[in-house]
């Protein structure tokens, strides 16, 4: 429980940043979702992830769990796992790419002529269960073992706030 209670401040900020009809927009836009969603909102969807990424919980049961939770309704990891495919990744690269021209919105414009291109590059490297070393491998360690990574990458365009 203590880990939840370093983390709150980070799922509130998130929760209060991400209020509107954008990341509906987002989902319809990316194939996360075809219709009105009965159980997996795309909100709620996105806080459980981050949620669970945050406290190194990552496997679908612990997003099924923590998303059940925040709905008060309980949902499979069997649901979970359908909606992890190709739209999930556009949707999340829809929701990096917003989240990042909003907050440069509030920074001061101050981005001299001259540059007709500013990158940001960021990357960050998850730790998978070691089950999925033959899905996700990773590089192995001393004694051989195998290990289950994923890298993430994102690439944002500041002058055309795109990705």
């Amino acid at each position: 429980m203590s880990n939840l209670v370093k983390i709150e401040p980070i799922v509130e900020k998130l929760i209060m940043f991400l209020k509107g009809e954008r990341l509906t927009t987002l989902a319809i836009e990316s194939g996360f979702i075809k219709r009105a969603p009965r159980k997996i909102d795309p909100k709620s969807f996105l806080i459980a992830l981050f949620l669970r990424v945050l406290q190194g919980a990552n496997s679908l049961s612990s997003i099924a769990m923590s998303m059940g939770l925040l709905k008060g309704i309980r949902i499979s990891k069997q649901a979970i796992s359908k909606r992890m495919n190709e739209s999930v990744v556009r949707y999340l690269e829809g929701v990096l790419a917003y989240t990042i021209g909003q907050k440069l919105k509030t920074v001061d414009k101050a981005i001299p002529s001259q540059f007709t291109r500013i990158l940001l590059h960021d990357s960050t490297t998850v730790r998978l269960p070691s089950q999925l070393s033959t899905v996700f491998p990773g590089s192995r360690n001393q004694i051989n073992h195998d290990i289950a990574l994923v890298k993430i990458q994102a690439v944002y365009n500041v002058m055309k706030e795109s990705r």
